[in-house]
């Protein structure tokens, strides 16, 4: 067993002990989250259930739940890297979910994410399509606002608040009345230069457009054609939508793994008459071309906790999808800086435009 793993030994000089943290071979982290171990402590309470798992997929858990009737909804296309292989038929694309029967789940288990306005959406779909009497455990971080679930399906449900672990709650209730969902009351419209776009919760950008992203769009350092451009990371397709009219091109391509975002995208493009090409993908894993321009506003948060691993990642693997001399071109946060990642792939970088609030990188794949 030990062959599998790499340790790494951690010194904190503040509690003068050792930490172990465990990897598996592909790099993953194995340490399992305060609502993950509090959900293991309480095993026995879906042990021989017929369960459905939802939600915000963080580590390995599924890997710990040994259970013959398990179904796994993934929101988010990368979440399928928690999911081992031998799982993978039991898998529920949120882009086939309407079609998929639940009458013969039991028992329900939604993991939280910080998004409450996203959490809800999901729910009120999930369990619009359970029968009466499904058990239903939330489960989450205390700081992420998971004991707001208890104002949430008062009528319909009920949850209270049965276990705690370190920082983390785990709630309870069972389906006692028929709840109906109209994706339809979700939706919010915002307009940007007589281009229209449709939002769902969880998708960037749904209060109001990111600041960034206008930041980008009035950028006016691109060349007059590009014959294939990449979107990554595209979200609601804001970017390369606002962005059509500044140059000519042959062909559009936008990469993005939030299915909820994906649906979006499709109708964006839709209303506002783009003929491109929408991909479903863990950023590059099912891009198979190289582009002259790719373009991107990388998240710089993993839930609660602030990360820079997509773009980097994005930085990193950008130079395989590049052809000879092309470029990218990527925004971020004044007080972020890609320079030196930027620098160190691409032997070249420079900020084309700035404020005190935003940066604008651009690099060449010269070599």
């Amino acid at each position: 067993m030990l062959k599998k793993f790499l340790v790494i030994l951690i010194l904190k000089k503040s509690f003068k002990k050792y930490k172990y943290i465990f990897y598996n071979k592909k790099g993953y982290n194995l340490k399992l989250s305060n609502s993950s171990k509090l959900l293991i402590k309480n095993i026995n309470m879906f042990k021989d259930k017929k369960v459905l798992f939802s939600g915000y997929f963080q580590d390995f858990l599924l890997k710990k739940i040994k259970n013959n009737f398990l179904k796994i909804h993934l929101q988010k296309y990368h979440y399928k890297k928690f999911v081992s292989k031998k799982n993978f038929k039991n898998l529920i694309y949120d882009s086939k979910f309407k079609k998929y029967s639940f009458k013969k789940i039991n028992f329900v288990i939604y993991l939280w994410s910080k998004n409450k306005l996203e959490n809800y959406f999901h729910m009120n779909k999930i369990f619009s399509k359970i029968l009466l009497n499904t058990k239903i455990i939330i489960i989450g971080e205390n700081n992420s606002g998971v004991n707001s679930v208890k104002n949430f399906f008062k009528s319909s449900i009920g949850f209270k608040k049965i276990k705690y672990g370190v920082k983390s709650s785990l709630y309870y209730g069972f389906l006692k009345k028929k709840i109906f969902f109209n994706k339809k009351k979700y939706y919010k419209q915002h307009q940007y230069n007589k281009k229209f776009f449709k939002f769902l919760p969880g998708v960037f950008g749904y209060k109001k457009i990111d600041e960034a992203s206008k930041y980008f769009v009035k950028n006016k350092k691109f060349k007059k054609f590009y014959k294939k451009i990449l979107d990554i990371g595209s979200g609601s397709g804001f970017l390369l939508i606002s962005l059509c009219d500044k140059f000519k091109y042959k062909k559009i391509v936008l990469s993005e793994s939030c299915y909820t975002s994906f649906y979006c995208l499709k109708k964006n493009l839709k209303k506002n008459n783009i003929n491109a090409n929408p991909i479903i993908s863990n950023i590059f894993s099912n891009i198979k071309e190289k582009f002259d321009l790719i373009i991107s506003n990388p998240p710089i948060h993993e839930n609660l906790k602030f990360s820079m691993k997509t773009a980097l990642n994005i930085i990193k693997e950008s130079k395989k999808y590049l052809k000879k001399n092309g470029e990218i071109q990527i925004v971020s946060i004044s007080s972020l800086s890609y320079f030196k990642n930027l620098k160190k792939i691409f032997k070249n970088c420079k900020i084309i435009k700035q404020n005190n609030l935003f940066k604008i990188y651009q690099s060449f794949n010269y070599y």
